[in-house]
């Protein structure tokens, strides 16, 4: 029995600290709660009081567009250097391995973890009950680990009408989110054809986090892309499907509106800025474009 006591006390002192660590944070946390989000509309909306002001397009020149072999898709990240800022999500095809801080919660309530990835100062994580879903989202502060933000997105699931033979297939799930001092843009899309959905997709939206209420909402169909980048006041997204047309797009970070537009060949799937350039891979064609002003 002193032995096993002995054993147990070793353990403590090993992986006790780290434990009370947790434990002091969620004691000290303040509780967030959800907010839940009212419904967006479905059309370029831009509200009343929203300061804007005239934002140029960047000029984005062409250095060299390829041919890729659609599946190498980590060759191309590894031959540009690239790295998209997403973790791996703990889940069967990888025996449940993930490389999230210990800090993230794998479970909101009945959901799981389907999407989660970071800038210098967040982690977002998203949570569906499939990983076809998402419509929750945890923003954790990298400074301290503590939860900062819980949104409720539900309401920008559906469309305010959809092909209900289709009803599988357009939930429109939050594909990725950036917060630019107190705003936060958030992409929703579904990854079926526009049609299902009667061309009510593929939104990005502002969202003041001081009153949770949207600033701008963008017009549909300009953002299905795994990510947008974010310039200064200009935000660079994607999007297009098969038999759709396919566009890189620049929208106007204060209002929302589209500034310039690029036809690709094929639909976006990454879009990433290192240094000067941006490199924009689509399903069959790889760009590489110089910024400039």
């Amino acid at each position: 029995m002193k032995r096993i006591v002995t054993l147990f006390l070793c353990l403590c002192l090993v992986f006790g600290y780290s434990v009370q660590t947790v434990h002091a944070e969620e004691d000290t946390q303040t509780e967030i709660k959800f907010k839940k989000l009212k419904k967006p509309p479905m059309k370029y909306t831009l509200t009343k009081g929203t300061k804007t002001k005239k934002v140029s397009p960047l000029t984005l020149t062409l250095k060299s567009k390829k041919a890729n072999k659609i599946t190498d898709d980590e060759e191309w990240f590894s031959k540009n250097d690239l790295e998209l800022p997403v973790f791996v999500i703990p889940g069967e095809f990888n025996n449940y391995s993930s490389n999230l801080p210990y800090y993230i919660d794998w479970y909101c309530g009945d959901l799981y973890i389907t999407n989660a990835f970071e800038d210098a100062s967040y982690i977002y994580c998203v949570y569906g009950g499939n990983y076809a879903e998402g419509y929750k989202l945890y923003i954790y502060s990298k400074k301290n680990g503590e939860i900062v933000y819980k949104l409720d997105f539900s309401n920008y699931r559906y469309s305010s009408k959809y092909v209900k033979e289709d009803y599988d297939y357009v939930q429109q799930e939050i594909k990725w989110a950036k917060i630019v001092g107190n705003v936060l843009y958030v992409s929703n899309s579904h990854d079926t054809y526009a049609k299902s959905s009667y061309n009510m997709n593929a939104y990005i939206t502002a969202i003041d986090l001081s009153t949770y209420k949207i600033l701008w909402r963008s017009s549909p169909l300009v953002a299905n892309c795994t990510n947008f980048e974010i310039i200064g006041n200009v935000i660079i997204c994607g999007y297009g499907f098969t038999d759709e047309k396919d566009y890189l797009y620049q929208l106007n970070r204060t209002n929302g509106k589209v500034i310039s537009k690029i036809a690709l060949k094929t639909a976006p799937e990454y879009i990433i800025k290192k240094g000067s350039k941006l490199y924009v891979r689509t399903y069959n064609t790889d760009y590489v474009f110089k910024i400039g002003k």
